[in-house]
């Protein structure tokens, strides 16, 4: 393989770590928010792989914040009880404060700059 920047932009997104869960399913939504221990990011996105960016963030915060990724369509459920009705959505499902405490649940969608 020639070392180019494209080479080896690809070669580092498609061997970059990803801690995000998939969300496949409607059941795996539902496992997902039952287990959660800590606030979880959700990504939902026409495209079919996870962005470098979202794996890279993942890999970094993987023992204190949930990220998972959800592909249009796949999972009707979490895109019903999340109110998505854009592509692409950036969710925090918060059920925790920042310092560990439980709290009532918070759903707060990125909007953008």
């Amino acid at each position: 393989m020639e070392y180019t920047v494209e080479n080896i932009k690809w070669f580092v997104a498609n061997n970059m770590p990803n801690y995000a869960t998939l969300i496949k399913s409607n059941k795996d939504f539902k496992k997902l928010n039952e287990k959660a221990a800590a606030n979880t990011f959700y990504l939902f996105s026409e495209k079919s792989k996870v962005p470098p960016m979202f794996k890279a963030l993942s890999a970094i915060y993987k023992d204190k914040i949930n990220f998972a990724f959800a592909q249009e369509g796949l999972s009707v459920k979490a895109q019903d009880e999340l109110d998505v009705i854009e592509y692409p959505s950036l969710i925090l499902v918060q059920d925790f404060d920042w310092e560990g405490k439980k709290i009532d649940r918070k759903v707060h969608l990125y909007k953008g700059v």
